[in-house]
């Protein structure tokens, strides 16, 4: 999605941009997606029954649009200054430093745990123990 931002910007594009899909997040729309696209707002929709209610929002006369736009960027900003403070509290070390010091995993040598039941087992509950 950061890559069709991009292209929407470069291009020009002056369409709000809805985000909705498994790999993405509010989050992710805040702190990635939203900075690649200038142009209009960039909204994250958590589910498709509340992407009517936005498009009507961002297709809504201009005083309108602006007000929610804003308040979407307002939203955003905040959380990209939360994530963003997330990421530089995490400590990586650097490669020559993970280089120097490797996990020794000798895998050759490794025998599994073995099952407290190796057996096939048939679990087959009565309706009433199911429900509360």
């Amino acid at each position: 999605m950061i890559k069709v931002a991009q292209e929407m910007q470069r291009t020009g594009m002056d369409i709000p941009l809805l985000i909705r899909g498994a790999t993405t997040s509010k989050a992710h729309t805040a702190a990635k997606i939203a900075p690649a696209y200038q142009n209009r707002a960039t909204v994250y929709v958590s589910d498709a029954s509340r992407a009517i209610g936005v498009a009507a929002k961002l297709l809504a006369d201009d005083r309108a649009y602006e007000k929610y736009a804003s308040e979407v960027a307002d939203e955003y900003a905040m959380i990209k200054h939360r994530v963003e403070t997330r990421r530089e509290k995490r400590a990586f070390l650097s490669l020559e430093s993970a280089r120097a010091n490797p996990q020794i995993c000798n895998r050759s040598e490794y025998i599994p745990p073995a099952p407290n039941k190796p057996e096939i087992q048939t679990i087959e509950p009565k309706l009433e123990e199911l429900i509360p």
